[in-house]
């Protein structure tokens, strides 16, 4: 795994400070701004990734100087800095403390103003080993061994030199060339004021592309911590950096940073997560129908039923005599019993009927001490018994039931049968005088009513039923 050398400036918002903290700044000072602080016990604390950490800031020439730090790393690693007494100018880029090489992963440093009488040490920067990609940026020192140069390159010193050092070139056709991994890189450097405005010093180009010629400024200022070039975004991966010197006038390379290939890995990252929810989606999507599939199976078709070719309606209904207004669901035409001698006893077609035996008319006013009315006997045979019970069977064209002729009119119908040609319902005829008698006369000798009155089963062909009675 690569190491690389991140940094990170004064003002980065991962930097905390507590106390009293006062801002400055510089061009000669890496993104043109420190930190100080003229209160003990001021601290500034700073989370990082790496294997080792280094401190840098402007120490100016204050003497004596009075003014201290200490280091603290996990509470462990400590250290302390304290600014010469002799110094003639201020001192850029100088290096407060460096910590002992740490194990890979996450550390705290803190830095605390243990003396303060004034404001000698600015903060400028951090500097630490990492393998993580998402820092803000990499730092390339001149003096990295991945640059390589060709021609009459040479070391530089100076206190405005990243690290004190630069590397300087003034022979036309030198160039440097330097291989990165990243989306982006800058090329800082030196300028020499002695030079014409707008002479060519150096052409520049990344992976072979057109050149960027680079010109002289004029006289500024600032002659260290130039900005020579930026190249703009890339795409993320490996990308060559050609730096050709086009003039004898001094070239200098100082620094380059890097913008890491954080994209690549988001970008991978998004990527398995998009899939990863494509995938669970897949596969609840065919969980859910193989569930169907499966409930699918142990269900059952319900059969419809039959359609009929003609509705049949077994008994038509009719509005009922009686008071109540309910209507009776089977009547008959014949009279079964009738009313004989002086004490009003009813007889039927097998003699007299016990007073307690007597059928129920539904519906009768008779019945007004029972609110559930107790149906009467009805069936298709019974229809027969009392078609038998009241024709005789003489001519030919009459036919018989078991009990006695039945007129043509008064047939039985078979429900559903082909032969219902005149009666598609099967409708019984209003009650008869003896059903109106029986009416009159149950007022004293009311049937049970209730769930346990049923209607009689129909016989079957040929067996002689008798009539029966509710109890």
């Amino acid at each position: 795994m690569t190491t690389n050398v991140a940094i990170v400036d004064n003002r980065d918002p991962l930097v905390h400070y507590a106390g009293i903290w006062f801002p400055g700044g510089t061009p000669s000072e890496y993104s043109l701004s420190t930190t100080a602080s003229t209160t003990v016990g001021s601290t500034a604390s700073f989370t990082f990734e790496g294997t080792s950490i280094g401190v840098y800031a402007t120490v100016a020439a204050i003497n004596p100087p009075q003014s201290s730090l200490s280091f603290l790393v996990d509470n462990s690693i400590s250290g302390t800095y304290t600014p010469p007494g002799n110094l003639e100018s201020d001192v850029h880029h100088q290096e407060l403390w460096t910590s002992p090489t740490l194990s890979d992963g996450t550390h705290t440093l803190v830095i605390t103003q243990t003396t303060a009488q004034n404001a000698v040490i600015y903060l400028d920067y951090f500097l630490y080993n990492t393998t993580s990609t998402s820092v803000a940026a990499y730092f390339i020192d001149d003096r990295d061994p991945r640059i390589k140069y060709t021609g009459g390159w040479r070391e530089l010193e100076s206190e405005g030199y990243f690290k004190h050092t630069s590397q300087g070139s003034s022979t036309k056709g030198d160039s440097l060339s330097f291989t990165f991994e990243g989306t982006a890189i800058s090329f800082y450097g030196a300028i020499n004021n002695g030079t014409a405005k707008g002479q060519i010093l150096a052409s520049i180009s990344v992976d072979g592309g057109p050149s960027f010629s680079y010109p002289a400024p004029g006289p500024s200022p600032q002659t260290t911590n130039f900005l020579i070039f930026s190249s703009g975004d890339l795409s993320p991966g490996k990308h060559a950096l050609v730096v050709t010197a086009e003039t004898d006038q001094t070239v200098s390379a100082d620094y380059f940073l890097v913008a890491p290939s954080v994209i690549i890995g988001a970008a991978v990252g998004g990527a398995v997560f998009l899939v990863l929810l494509v995938l669970i989606a897949v596969a609840v999507f065919l969980c859910v129908r193989r569930k169907k599939r499966h409930q699918g199976r142990h269900v059952k078709e319900i059969p419809s039923s039959p359609v009929l070719a003609q509705a049949v309606t077994p008994f038509a209904q009719f509005v009922a005599s009686s008071a109540s207004g309910l209507r009776s669901p089977f009547t008959s035409d014949h009279n079964y019993f009738t009313l004989s001698g002086s004490d009003s006893t009813p007889s039927g077609p097998y003699g007299a009927v016990p007073n307690n035996k007597l059928p129920v008319q539904l519906g009768s006013s008779s019945h007004s001490g029972h609110s559930t009315p107790t149906p009467s006997i009805s069936s298709k045979r019974d229809a027969q018994q009392s078609a038998s019970a009241s024709t005789s069977s003489g001519s030919d064209s009459t036919p018989s039931g078991p009990y006695g002729a039945v007129p043509n009119n008064k047939r039985p119908v078979q429900l559903g049968s082909s032969s219902q040609s005149d009666h598609s319902t099967l409708t019984p005829s209003s009650s008869s005088a003896a059903q109106q008698s029986v009416s009159a006369s149950g007022s004293s000798h009311s049937s049970r009513s209730g769930p346990s009155a049923r209607s009689p089963r129909s016989p079957r062909s040929g067996e002689d039923v008798p009539p029966q009675y509710f109890e």
